[in-house]
């Protein structure tokens, strides 16, 4: 994929959480979310309050916009 394409799926993106009131942070330190504090930053880290706002339709929110899955990580040790 071309870096064009990367950023007009990223604005898509951007626009379907928006729509949706799904808060969202560019370049995020991972290691704001680990156990040993440890990672490169999250080039947009998506943060829902609830399933509903992860999924609809049955899909995955990111998925509606780029057809591979998102890591999900939350409420766990390393």
């Amino acid at each position: 994929m071309n870096i064009d394409s990367e950023g007009l799926l990223l604005t898509e993106l951007i626009k379907l959480l928006d729509s949706s009131n799904i808060r969202y942070i560019f370049d995020e330190p991972m290691k704001n979310h680990t156990s040993f504090k440890t990672g490169g930053a999250a080039e947009l880290f998506i943060i829902p309050e609830n399933c509903d706002e992860l999924f609809t339709a049955d899909r995955p929110v990111y998925t509606k916009v780029r057809d591979d899955m998102p890591a999900i990580y939350g409420l766990g040790s390393d």
